[in-house]
């Protein structure tokens, strides 16, 4: 959805004018896409297991990037915690950049969720104690 507005907002089109028919089609089909949310349920409420751990997933690609943070229990059971994307800037950025700026949007995720003491980091996390500091993060993983 956020492509597509980008698109028009490009054309620069006024309010009271019509959009070109390719854009038209594409609506349609984004329009006929939402019905589809319907069938993939999202838990609202996940319950806080000690056995569970934290996933952070980030990725980028010129058009957009993006970050989500979801809990794996024992079982592999998974349950999603948040997301986020973002459109890549207007203005021409590399690809490298938007990969930094991906993880930047994922540590950000990650804050409110691992605050201690509901979250135990192992030894694994220290990495991202100094990822945190680079960027301004100032809470210490214990």
């Amino acid at each position: 959805m956020k492509l597509f507005f980008q698109k028009i907002i490009r054309l620069n089109i006024g309010w009271d004018e019509l959009i070109p028919g390719d854009l038209v089609r594409e609506w349609d089909f984004l329009k006929d896409q939402l019905v589809q949310i319907e069938k993939c349920p999202i838990e609202r409420w996940v319950q806080y297991q000690t056995d569970g751990k934290l996933h952070l997933f980030c990725d980028a690609s010129m058009k957009a990037y993006g970050a989500v943070v979801y809990v794996v229990n024992q079982l592999g059971e998974s349950r999603l915690l948040t997301a986020k994307s973002k459109l890549s800037p207007s203005k021409s950025v590399t690809l490298p950049r938007l990969e930094l700026m991906a993880a930047c949007l994922g540590s950000l995720l990650l804050q409110p969720v691992c605050v201690p003491p509901f979250v135990e980091f192992p030894k694994e996390y220290k990495g991202l104690q100094s990822l945190l500091r680079h960027f301004n993060f100032d809470w210490d993983l214990k």
